[in-house]
């Protein structure tokens, strides 16, 4: 779930499948009902769907979209998808938006990732 744990090292050009591309991953050393679908919707502006499940009776949905914006010697990102996480059982939602991230120094320099603002969440 977390979009941000490989962020500060990865600095090369991110996974950009084609349209209508579905990834799917079901695996049943993880236990029946493990399974997790991706899927790129448009290819510009790049938008991917996701939708993951787990025996524990949860449901993971996401979609990734964003703007950017080049200021000079860096990149800002504005991610504009949502994800959340379910627990049906439990009639339970944590629904939250991405933070933005800003790629420093394309230019010139060591190129270094930097993921800024608060983050936005909602419990329902």
């Amino acid at each position: 779930m977390s979009a941000y744990s490989t962020t500060m090292n990865r600095t090369s050009k991110p996974f950009n499948p084609l349209l209508s591309e579905t990834y799917e991953c079901i695996r049943p050393d993880r236990g029946e009902g493990w399974k997790g679908y991706a899927e790129q919707v448009t290819h510009h502006p790049p938008v991917s769907a996701v939708y993951a499940e787990g025996n524990g009776g949860w449901t993971y949905e996401m979609t990734a979209d964003a703007e950017s914006a080049f200021k000079g010697t860096s990149l800002e990102v504005y991610p504009k998808g949502v994800s959340s996480v379910g627990f049906p059982a439990y009639n339970d939602r944590v629904t939250w938006i991405k933070i933005t991230t800003c790629v420093r120094n394309i230019v010139v320099g060591k190129m270094w990732v930097d993921n800024v603002w608060g983050l936005l969440f909602a419990l329902s």
